[in-house]
């Protein structure tokens, strides 16, 4: 019997609102007949392994209700396991960045027409050393700002966790030597963080990568370069607008692949940022899987 499987992550986002989503959601997928399938999150990870045993025959969609770290978590255990069923992404997350990429919002009616409706596309996925990622790939300062966030506060700050957090790691203000090598450069700088892109925005930042496209099998690179502390705030606003690719200040180019090390010892930062969690250590070897999953689309 076909059905479409429902995965969610009961701490994402705030509580009571998701709670409500996912009972809507399965309520008007079960009244046009669909037989829902629901599995909520038990810890870190879980979603991962959840497909380690998961049988996709007769699986219409795969519906994923979280933000973008539980979507990593669904990436990497499909992608671990050759699963090959169409992925619709409910944002009922803090930030969910790459819903805003995919044109999804968080009202269950309207996912629910975009699941009839049936279009659907396929999506680069990233690699970065042994993990997946869907949006971004990034390290050095900022990056790790909402992993290590209260997480009763994220949930109730929402979107603001990530500046407040932001803002006060600009003590830290701290820049490190990064060799970045791709089929066509090397750039070796001095360097306070950077990302390699698959969607447009991270962490509520909606135009950091704002000419990116996640299915022309290309990673966006944005590497933000060391300046005097009078020049930071100028830059953000310009990274709040979308104006910073052609600064100065900022490298940015399109590769297929991407390695990145620290050259100084005094990296402090260790492991990136892949979707809002921790990913592996530096060195990174970065690439991308081209329309390597099937997403539903608005």
């Amino acid at each position: 019997m076909d059905f479409v499987q429902l995965l969610y992550n009961p701490a994402a986002g705030k509580r009571g609102k998701s709670r409500k989503f996912i009972e809507r959601l399965v309520y008007l997928l079960s009244q046009q007949g669909e037989n829902v399938r629901v599995y909520p999150s038990k810890e870190k990870g879980d979603l991962t392994g959840f497909f380690d045993s998961f049988d996709p025959e007769g699986c219409k969609a795969v519906f994923v209700l979280g933000g973008d770290g539980t979507i990593n978590e669904v990436v990497n255990g499909m992608m671990n396991n050759g699963v090959d069923v169409p992925v619709f992404v409910c944002p009922v997350g803090t930030a969910n960045d790459f819903a805003y990429y995919l044109g999804i919002k968080p009202d269950a009616r309207k996912c629910v027409g975009i699941f009839n409706a049936g279009k659907i596309g396929g999506i680069d996925i990233g690699l970065a050393n042994d993990r997946y990622f869907i949006n971004i790939c990034g390290a050095g300062l900022f990056m790790n700002s909402t992993m290590e966030f209260d997480p009763a506060k994220k949930a109730k700050w929402g979107k603001l966790a990530y500046y407040v957090k932001g803002v006060s790691m600009v003590k830290l203000l701290k820049h490190y030597r990064l060799r970045v090598v791709s089929e066509e450069r090397e750039v070796e700088d001095d360097f306070f963080f950077f990302i390699a892109m698959n969607g447009v925005s991270t962490g509520g930042l909606k135009k950091i990568a704002c000419d990116a496209v996640a299915d022309d099998g290309l990673l966006d690179f944005v590497g933000i370069k060391y300046i005097k502390f009078r020049s930071v705030v100028p830059l953000f606003f310009k990274l709040l607008l979308g104006h910073h690719l052609r600064s100065k200040n900022v490298v940015y180019f399109r590769a297929k692949r991407l390695y990145v090390e620290a050259v100084n010892r005094d990296w402090v930062f260790g492991h990136a940022d892949i979707d809002g969690q921790h990913g592996p250590d530096l060195p990174l070897d970065i690439s991308i899987k081209p329309k390597a999953l099937r997403f539903f689309i608005k």
